[in-house]
């Protein structure tokens, strides 16, 4: 079943980390302008795969608002070696 836009960012907001995850994940695979300040604002998740995908969602859409995910630090205290993201390998 796919999930919309909607539905997506309503669970980026969800109690459930893996929910959060989930949906960051996806998002970042959409990177879809439209979803960039949810993404920016998931990169201040409290889980750090949430933020993890968030900040690759921000990075694949780019532009100088999505760089505003590299400047929160809590986005880079997770590791990234069970994910991929393109922009990491830059």
């Amino acid at each position: 079943m796919t999930q919309t836009l909607e539905d997506l960012l309503d669970a980026l907001e969800d109690v459930d980390d893996a929910t959060r995850e989930e949906a960051a994940k996806a998002l970042a695979e959409r990177a879809e302008p439209s979803t960039l300040d949810a993404l920016i604002r998931a990169c201040g998740d409290d889980f750090w795969s949430v933020r993890a995908y968030a900040g690759c969602g921000a990075a694949k859409i780019s532009g100088p608002k999505a760089s505003a995910c590299s400047t929160i630090p809590s986005w880079r205290s997770g590791t990234k070696s069970s994910m991929r993201c393109p922009q990491w390998d830059r």
